[in-house]
């Protein structure tokens, strides 16, 4: 049976405990769960933020389509000091890369990977409110689009961002 979780972790895995000694910079301000962060990337995605292909799906389906953006806003704020604070589990230095597959009904789905197989996962809930799989099984690596985030991803990192003032 498939777990309703964001963060898929691969068979064995745990996640690492961050510590001052592993030379992390320690904020006081920030996210301090991985969770925490997914939970607000989920909450700002809005219909605005979507190609208009996917906005009449959307209407009932509230993560249908936002994959990319919400994946790639992910990928970058991970990156970035001021977003997590001591106590998160994923250091900077982890490798989580963007992965995507197209699903059956050939519409790409994009998510975060680690070499482990752990995946950071911010838009499932769009597979398992219909009760189907997300593609992992035909999964590739692969890059964002641009290397600095994209219009939709800056305006979605600024709705997160809000929440850590």
């Amino acid at each position: 049976s498939y777990q309703r979780s964001h963060i898929q972790r691969a068979e064995g895995s745990q996640e690492r405990e961050a510590s001052q000694d592993e030379g992390l910079m320690v904020t006081v301000k920030g996210f301090q769960r991985v969770d925490q962060l997914i939970s607000s990337i989920q909450k700002h995605l809005t219909p605005d933020l979507l190609k208009s292909a996917y906005r009449e799906h959307n209407k009932t389906n509230r993560m249908y389509g936002h994959s990319y953006v919400a994946t790639e806003t992910l990928y970058h704020l991970l990156k970035q000091d001021h977003v997590i604070g001591s106590n998160f589990p994923i250091k900077q230095t982890d490798k989580y890369y963007p992965y995507h597959a197209k699903d059956e009904n050939g519409i790409s789905h994009w998510w975060l990977q680690d070499e482990l197989g752990n995946k950071l996962d911010v838009t499932i809930d769009q597979f398992l409110s219909e009760y189907r799989q997300p593609p992992y099984d035909i999964a590739m690596k692969g890059w964002l689009l641009t290397k600095q985030p994209s219009k939709r991803s800056k305006e979605l990192m600024t709705r997160v961002l809000s929440d850590l003032r």
